[in-house]
């Protein structure tokens, strides 16, 4: 509830995102959750049936206005606001009115990170061409212009935070990073199987490092045959790629559909070894948190941010730079003749994810709202 206790929202968190289980969706319903504990009033805005009905790329160019109208709508119809928290992507036209309507509802941007210093951290390992490197200069135009009209910026990881505190020193800046619901954690024994697992968890694309991927697995299974490749995610979209790049091994490299919920993850995870994840860029991601809360073995890498704040790369975690292909081939092969190596990097994962609550998580967010609150 408010603190005030008068009906009043204090935060509305907005996405055009579908209101089902993901990344995204899960940072913003469990952010909400535990927000909420401290006595605020959060509310969840999802993508609506309209948006859903959009084909892809005019959803993308038309969502800031769709959801700004949206909140507008909110505001004519009595619902009363204090903040409203926006996916940054979709923030710009918003931020741009209430700079303009000092009425309406402050603004709070999401955001995964600088558009800026994302493409720079990606263009490490990637050569981008032309017409991608335009649209990528105009998306930060907007990014930027997001960050400077907010009332504040909402962001995943130290890194990131350090970078805008930088870019735009007269904005304030809050660390509100993830967690892992307690429910996840390992509660029994990991099932009995042969061999050793690999699990990759997310879409198929270039940022999650679909292209490392293609060459890491078939270097592994050339020296080591008792490996299995489980691709959980990848059976959602592109993934006609992912099986053409691993005909030859289709013994050893299972492609799944997401799972719709976390009993089925829960399953999945307990059979797993390891986890793989040599991503171009990840602000978070929840994945290697779940994974560590199962008592995987993760090997990511050094671009996976959130994880760079909370562990110790050879001792909680396993962490590579997203270009050293050679790299990830030795720690997955390492780990997967060295049980004992395994077994203690997935122990001190566990600890570290456990010490990491939604308490901490969203902390400097608390306290935030709070000092804003008593301005009010």
């Amino acid at each position: 509830m408010s603190k005030e206790d008068n009906g009043t929202v204090d935060v509305l968190m907005c996405a055009s995102i579908p209101d089902k289980v993901g990344g995204m969706h899960n940072l913003m319903y469990y952010t909400a959750k535990h927000v909420s504990r401290h006595g605020f009033n959060c509310r969840l805005m999802f993508q609506s049936s309209l948006e859903s009905r959009l084909h892809p790329l005019l959803k993308k160019y038309l969502s800031p206005y769709v959801i700004a109208s949206r909140i507008l709508w909110r505001l004519v119809n009595g619902e009363r606001m204090r903040f409203v928290e926006i996916h940054e992507p979709s923030a710009y036209f918003y931020c741009i009115l209430a700079k303009l309507l000092p009425l309406l509802p402050r603004c709070l941007i999401r955001s995964h990170g600088p558009e800026e210093l994302v493409f720079e951290m990606e263009s490490r390992v990637h050569d981008f061409p032309k017409k991608t490197r335009v649209m990528r200069g105009i998306r930060n135009s907007l990014n930027n212009l997001a960050f400077s009209t907010s009332e504040a910026n909402i962001i995943y990881n130290k890194t990131c935070r350090e970078y805008l505190k930088r870019k735009h020193p007269g904005q304030k800046v809050i660390l509100s990073t993830i967690s892992v619901e307690p429910e996840l954690y390992m509660s029994a024994e990991k099932k009995a199987h042969e061999g050793v697992n690999v699990a990759f968890i997310g879409t198929w694309n270039l940022r999650k490092g679909s292209g490392p991927m293609e060459e890491i697995i078939p270097a592994v299974l050339e020296r080591n045959k008792n490996i299995r490749f489980h691709l959980l995610g990848v059976g959602d979209g592109p993934d006609e790629k992912a099986r053409k790049a691993f005909t030859e091994h289709a013994e050893n490299v299972q492609i799944l559909p997401s799972f719709d919920g976390y009993d089925e993850l829960k399953d999945y995870l307990e059979s797993m070894d390891i986890l793989l994840l040599p991503s171009l860029y990840e602000s978070g991601p929840f994945s290697v948190l779940e994974a560590m809360a199962f008592k995987l073995a993760v090997v990511c890498s050094t671009h996976c941010l959130t994880i760079v704040d909370i562990a110790r790369d050879g001792e909680d975690a396993v962490m590579i730079d997203p270009s050293d292909v050679q790299g990830y081939v030795d720690a997955v092969l390492g780990l997967a003749v060295d049980r004992g190596k395994r077994m203690r990097i997935a122990e001190n994962g566990f600890k570290a994810i456990r010490e990491h609550t939604w308490d901490l998580a969203v902390s400097e967010y608390v306290r935030y709202l709070e000092d804003e609150l008593r301005k009010d």
